[in-house]
């Protein structure tokens, strides 16, 4: 089993970002200094290098998961990542400017030319070379990305790290030849150090473009873990003897650093935990802020006569600087966190979309389907009572340029939103909106023989997609009556770029529907084949939605409609896909108080205290989408992390529930309808099944009264 079929979330890489927060205060305080010179040595100049690889290795996996291969939609992704960490830089500068003012760095042989060395390669601070050499890397590697073989940017980034190995802990080598050592001197005129984006950088982003790309090729996760071991064992075995012989110019680039960090980002993306934003931010702030605190620590030590015991002494040293850049840095992440539950908390009902979660299903799907074949994604209904909007601008970030819904008030809003993708209208559209069709350059179905003439008659070209039934018994023209298929594809004005169905049964599993499914699926491939036969092109063609990616993954389309899926499931299915769900449904706590048994609670006294209880009113109800059926199911909520059941008769506006057995409820607090609340959750499948539907219909009724807010975590 490789890593991304065993572990979906990648909580482990984002808790060793910590460690490598550690290990890079490490290399700037030398906390075993005082005690073991040749310790300190090991650990910061050998096994900390581990840390900066390590955070460019995993930037480039997250990055290069969004990519789609197409060029055009990845230059967008990577222009907005680079953008992104440029603006990161920035602030770096702007927080340091004052300390080089201070420092006197602008006083003596200043020039516009070591200005922008500083900038391009050395970071306007020693420690600040990490962001310009990630921006470098990231360019250089997407560049080559859609130009050259994957196996060609191997072998030219490799060939740069030597080449930069030889500037670093190699350059004992290049200093025995007199013509290397000239150019050495020439590039040092360029930059301090060979260890930047143009010779570090780009082997590791290659090598996380490899782990996001290439998931075939990845060793199980305890082959990962064995081969760390043994690679860190030969690690230290080349820096000690490149040591010895007095061979590195500084000890950033070591040739056993490659497989070490490689198998050490297989091994942790291979351990299946919870992915923590919280985390990623926090490693993020430490690593800008460390160097500043180091500072201010050795400033406060001289101010309180405390050089001796906080300087001096290197552990004590470390461990200050450390407490104080995580205080700081959690400081910061909290702030930022704390606001935005503020801005939650004036809210009644809301749904939480998790954004990160969205593209983290794309990625599932991807995985799940032939690599010939592309998503159409289905955001009808308001992508699910998710919010198309928000939604389709989430998946382009994805690389998902292809989007259906089912009729053509949902396309316009869309394009009146700015969304510039393709757009199939799955349902009919009526004659008089033809001209919007062709206004607003959108793909319309031709539901049968019929609708197609009405078309053509339209006199102006549309662009269309052709439905055949094929066991549905819905839309499309039958698959019986091939001689009426094959007249739809001679009409002039019809621009036919593609050809479907839809499966009936695919949500099943039991022997009849799978027998079913089988016989649409040889219907359609074969009305696909005759047409071909006979010289007629039927476009892409796609017959799959959620459940037929799901359970059927080896139908060999041009493209897959997934609709629900995108959102996370939890139902049974073929394919080993960790979906995860993008919607939680929240309300309010407005009042609590308590009643004597014997008291009845709601509309025509259905609920009675059967003992003195303690009931909250709830600001939600079914105006809000939430049914009658909830209460008479026997739904429940959450309530600080414990199930409570729905007390009474749902209202319009507002529910009640029994929280007798859970301490402190007050005015205020958060009540969970479907999502995770602690250690507990409650699925939008659990709701369906006791109310007797899907989970497309619960969605699907949530109001447009119920705010949504839009997350990345």
């Amino acid at each position: 089993m490789t890593i991304l079929a065993a572990a979906k979330q990648y909580g482990y890489a984002d808790r060793f970002q910590i460690i490598a927060a550690l290990l890079v205060i490490a290399i700037h305080t030398g906390p075993l200094t005082t005690y073991k010179a040749y310790g300190d040595f090991l650990l910061t100049s050998i096994i900390a290098r581990v840390a900066v690889p390590f955070f460019f290795i995993i930037a480039a996996f997250f990055l290069f998961k969004k990519l789609t291969g197409k060029r055009k939609q990845d230059k967008e992704i990577v222009r907005q990542y680079i953008g992104r960490i440029a603006k990161l830089y920035l602030l770096a500068i702007i927080i340091y400017l004052p300390v080089n003012i201070y420092s006197g760095k602008f006083e003596t042989d200043f020039t516009l030319i070591q200005v922008l060395q500083d900038i391009l390669w050395n970071g306007t601070m020693y420690h600040l070379w990490y962001f310009p050499a990630l921006i470098t890397g990231i360019f250089l590697i997407a560049y080559l990305y859609h130009r050259i073989p994957f196996s060609a940017i191997f072998v030219i980034s490799g060939l740069l790290y030597v080449i930069g190995l030889l500037g670093d802990s190699y350059y004992g080598v290049a200093q025995q030849s007199d013509w290397l050592l000239s150019i050495y001197e020439s590039l040092f005129s360029i930059f301090d150090y060979t260890r930047n984006g143009f010779f570090f950088a780009p082997i590791y982003i290659v090598l996380g473009a490899w782990l996001a790309k290439r998931p075939d090729r990845i060793f199980h996760t305890g082959t990962s873990g064995g081969l760390v071991i043994v690679c860190f064992v030969f690690l230290i075995l080349e820096g000690v003897l490149l040591a010895y012989f007095d061979m590195p110019r500084h000890d950033s680039m070591y040739i056993m650093l490659i497989p070490v960090v490689y198998f050490l980002t297989q091994f942790l993306l291979g351990l299946q935990a919870p992915g923590h934003l919280f985390l990623r931010k926090l490693s993020t702030w430490v690593y800008i802020l460390h160097p500043l605190m180091i500072i201010a620590v050795r400033a406060t030590a001289k101010l309180l006569n405390l050089t001796e015991q906080l300087v001096e002494n290197s552990i004590i040293h470390f461990v200050a600087v450390s407490i104080v850049s995580f205080a700081i840095s959690a400081l910061i992440c909290m702030v930022t966190t704390k606001k935005k539950d503020k801005s939650i908390k004036k809210r009644r009902a809301w749904t939480e979309i998790n954004l990160h979660y969205l593209q983290q299903n794309i990625e599932e799907l991807k995985h799940v389907i032939p690599k010939s074949c592309s998503i159409m994604a289905v955001v009808k209904a308001d992508a699910y009572g998710h919010g198309s909007v928000e939604v389709v601008r989430g998946l382009q970030n994805s690389g998902i340029e292809r989007f259906a819904v089912a009729e053509l008030g949902e396309a316009i809003e869309l394009r009146k939103n700015g969304i510039k993708s393709s757009i199939l209208i799955l349902g009919r559209t009526d004659e008089s909106r033809f001209e919007e069709l062709v206004r607003y350059k959108l793909m319309q179905t031709v539901v049968d023989f019929d609708y197609g003439q009405l078309l053509d008659a339209y006199g102006k070209k549309i662009t269309v997609h052709v439905k055949i039934d094929t066991g549905m018994g819905r839309l499309g023209e039958s698959y019986t009556d091939y001689s009426r298929v094959k007249q739809i594809y001679r009409f002039k004005n019809l621009n036919i770029v593609g050809t479907f169905s839809h499966l009936s049964s695919a949500d099943k599993l039991d022997e009849q529907s799978i027998a079913f499914t089988h016989l649409q699926k040889d219907r359609f491939f074969s009305l696909i084949e005759q047409l071909r036969k006979d010289g007629v092109e039927p476009g892409a063609i796609h017959l799959q939605g959620s459940y037929g990616i799901l359970n059927y993954p080896d139908i060999d389309c041009d493209l897959v409609r997934p609709g629900i899926a995108l959102f996370g499931m939890e139902d049974r299915v073929y394919a080993n896909a960790n979906l995860l769900p993008v919607l939680s449904l929240k309300a309010m706590v407005t009042k609590v108080r308590t009643i004597e048994s014997g008291t009845s609670v709601g509309y025509n006294r259905i609920f009675e205290a059967k003992r003195k209880s303690i009931i909250a009113t709830v600001s939600i109800g079914y105006a809000d989408g939430v049914s009658r059926q909830w209460s008479e199911a026997g739904c429940e909520v959450l309530v600080k992390g414990k199930r409570a059941s729905i007390a009474g008769t749902i209202c319009m506006d507002q529910l009640m529930v029994d929280v007798t057995h859970i301490d402190e409820v007050v005015p205020g607090d958060i009540v969970t309808l479907i999502g995770r609340d602690g250690d507990e959750k409650i699925t939008v499948e659990q709701v369906a099944a006791r109310c007797n539907t899907i989970a497309n219909e619960i969605f699907c009724r949530l109001s447009k009264r119920v705010e949504r807010i839009y997350v990345e975590r």
